[in-house]
Parts: structure tokens; C-alpha cells; sequence
């Protein structure tokens, strides 16, 4: 028996909702029994896991072999500088998909950390069960390439801002994209994700206190 036929499976009806809920949107061209019993075979594959702050869930250097869906708490994609210090490349939330993807693609360490920023609970699938699931299900092989695909786009987005807009513009995307966040996790993460020293962050909040 493969190691991760003993991993406990989800079966909570909650989860499953939440799975669909976040599935089916992209599904719509499926026969909706089709899209059902793949989501169904998917969510009997998840099992929970809880990190605590500053964990990871993938090491810098670490070969990825999960992928993971947030259920509570706050994530971060990290890669380290050349001066050794870390830039903030992604910064997940509650149903977001995790995924060390260059390193499940290449089968290489991961270039990238992937480290809770608060107590996070995740919902959790083997890279193996997640492949042999979409070779069975065309329609979680459609979900992955869609999502895949909106990902890139949010990277070229992302890369764009960072050299064609301002920090104080990048700072005000981010409280419109991300309500709330700025109080949940500290702020030098938030600077290293706008791509602003925490020193050029404090300056454009208090400015913006100022003209409020």
C-alpha cells in the first residue's frame, strides 16, 4: 500500500461544499454528474492539517510532494535575495490553492518557501493522488489547467504593477485586493510583498492618515 493510502481522508460534509463551491465555477461546460463525481473522488483524498506561525509547509530547497487548500489562516510564497535577505513573492488566504509548483513540474527542490504567516488549518492532497485524479476525471484536468492559467495571469499582472505604478499606488491595490489583511499579519511581510523597504511602508501609511 502506497504511503499515502494511510493518510486520513476528508470526508466532512463541510468540505466538500467548500470543494465544490470552489470547483464547479469552471466546470460549467461538464455534464454536472461528470463534475460531481470527480469533485466527490477529490475531497476523499484531502486530509487536515494545522500549522503553527512561521512553519512551513514547504522548506527553500525541500522537493514538494502536497498540495494544500486553506481553510483558515494567512500563507506566504518566499524566495531568498542574493544579500540574504527574503522578498515576498505570494501571499495566500482562506480558499486558496497551495502549490510548490516549479518543484512538483520539475520534480527539483523548490526554489521557493511556502511558510504560515498565522496558525493555519489546510486541507491537504498528495501530488500523486492529485495527478492520478485528473488522468481519471478530464474535467479536474480542465479545473487544474484553468486555474494554472489564472495564476500566470496574476503573476504578469503582479510583475507589471511592481515597475509601472507607484508604491503608494501598489499599497492602495493592495488594501482594495486584500481587505482586512494589513491587520493580520505584520506589516514587513506587506512591504516585502509591495516591493517597498517597511521604512517606505510606514511613511505611505502615515501619509495616508494624514490626508484621511
Amino acid at each position: 500500500m502506497a504511503a499515502e493510502d494511510n493518510q486520513p481522508k476528508s470526508r466532512t460534509p463541510e468540505f466538500g461544499e467548500s470543494l465544490r463551491g470552489l470547483i464547479l465555477p469552471f466546470l460549467e461546460d461538464f455534464p454536472n454528474t461528470m463534475a460531481e463525481e470527480a469533485i466527490d473522488a477529490l475531497s476523499r483524498r484531502f486530509y487536515p492539517e494545522e500549522f503553527q506561525k512561521n512553519s512551513h509547509f514547504v522548506l527553500p530547497g525541500e522537493k514538494g510532494t502536497r498540495l494544500g487548500l486553506i481553510e483558515d489562516g494567512i500563507v506566504r510564497a518566499y524566495h531568498s535575495t542574493p544579500d540574504g535577505g527574503e522578498y515576498t513573492k505570494t501571499i495566500f488566504q482562506e480558499g486558496h490553492f497551495l502549490a510548490p509548483l516549479a518543484s512538483l513540474t520539475t520534480k527539483e527542490p523548490s526554489p521557493v518557501g511556502i511558510q504560515a504567516l498565522t496558525v493555519v488549518r489546510l486541507r491537504v492532497i498528495t501530488y500523486s493522488d492529485f495527478e492520478r485524479l485528473n488522468r481519471e476525471h478530464h474535467c479536474l484536468e480542465h479545473f487544474t489547467r484553468m486555474v494554472i492559467q489564472w495564476e500566470w495571469v496574476r503573476k504578469e499582472i503582479r510583475e507589471i504593477r511592481l515597475v509601472t505604478l507607484s508604491a503608494e499606488e501598489r499599497y492602495e491595490l493592495f488594501l482594495n485586493e486584500y481587505p482586512g489583511l494589513e491587520h493580520r499579519i505584520p506589516w514587513y511581510y506587506i512591504a516585502s510583498f509591495l516591493g517597498i523597504t517597511p521604512v517606505a511602508l510606514s511613511r505611505i501609511r502615515r501619509k495616508k492618515r494624514e490626508e484621511a
